[in-house]
């Protein structure tokens, strides 16, 4: 049985060989946003990731969440943010 760790990286193998793969230009639909942030028991494939962000940037996402909270609105964790904003920059 595979150690999480290998699983990990053979998850970010296989994602790196498929963004080096040409493809058609509707290839940016893998990062459609309603797959971005599935339940929380979806996300087996989902690699963890450490990032250093300035404190400014770190109130703005929390802003956000909160802001999402109040209206009732879903995925308002800092990582859902974060997952939303790297998936609209790759796939536009």
């Amino acid at each position: 049985m595979a150690s999480k760790r290998e699983r990990e990286l053979a998850a970010m193998r296989a994602a790196t060989k498929r963004a080096e793969e040409p493809g058609p230009a509707s290839a940016k639909s893998d990062f459609a946003l309603p797959a971005v942030n599935p339940p929380v028991g979806e996300r087996d494939g989902f690699v963890a990731v450490t990032v250093q962000m300035p404190p400014a940037m770190v109130l703005a996402i929390r802003g956000e969440g909160l802001r999402r909270k109040v209206a009732g609105e879903p995925n308002r964790t800092v990582s859902a943010i974060v997952r939303e904003a790297v998936a609209a920059l790759l796939g536009e």
